[in-house]
Order: structure tokens, then C-alpha cells, then sequence
């Protein structure tokens, strides 16, 4: 909407993400943030995250073995799975390569408190 110079308010976009929310268009996908991320869904488009704790950034992945190993424990569990959301969290190959460290207990409070603070 800025490259043409239309105005929008934030509110009308938050608005519209929801509704693309409700029609299955987007998923609304939580990374450990204070924020969401909002990702469009076409077809079988289902992936997993890997999220770096150094410097946030997200690699999407799909494992058709870790998906039917995922059915598998749910067979056997008797438990009827609607949806789920995988994210590992680590360090990615640039931030090791530069010697960085992970800071994951500071990362995991985050990511509890932010959690705490989306319920209220």
C-alpha cells in the first residue's frame, strides 16, 4: 500500500488479516515473538519452523516422514489431531558461523511471558 501511496489504517489491516484468518486464507502463526506472522495458505501448503534465537530469523520446512511419524503417535495415543505447529528453536548456520551464541533461557522466559501476556 506505501509503493502506491494508498492510505490504510492499521486497524483496517488488522481487521482484514483476521478475516483472511477466519476464511482459511492465512494462518496466523506465533514464533516466540511479541507478534504474530501471518502466512497464506494454498492447497497443502503445511510446513514447520526452525527459528534462530540469535537473530530471528525463520527457515520453513516440510518432512513427510516427521508428519507420518506425527499420525503414527496420535494413532497410538487415540488422540484425534486437528492441527499442529512445529517450531525448533536453535541457532542458524550464519549466526554459528559467526561464533554467536544462543541466549535460549532468556528466549524460553520470552516466549513464556509473551504467551502469558497474549491470554490476558
Amino acid at each position: 500500500m506505501k509503493e502506491k501511496a494508498v492510505k490504510i489504517s492499521r486497524a483496517t489491516v488488522y481487521r482484514t488479516l483476521e478475516l483472511l484468518v477466519k476464511t482459511g486464507m492465512v494462518r496466523r502463526v506465533h514464533l516466540g515473538e511479541d507478534h504474530y506472522h501471518y502466512e497464506h495458505v494454498s492447497g497443502n501448503s503445511h510446513h514447520d519452523h526452525l527459528v534462530c534465537t540469535t537473530c530471528g530469523s525463520v527457515i520453513e520446512f516440510h518432512d513427510a516422514w516427521l508428519e507420518e511419524r506425527q499420525r503414527e503417535i496420535c494413532k497410538k495415543k487415540h488422540f484425534t489431531p486437528t492441527f499442529h505447529n512445529l517450531q525448533i528453536l536453535g541457532v542458524c548456520d550464519s549466526c554459528k558461523r559467526k561464533g554467536e551464541q544462543p541466549d535460549a533461557p532468556d528466549r524460553v522466559k520470552m516466549i513464556q511471558v509473551a504467551a502469558m501476556q497474549l491470554r490476558k
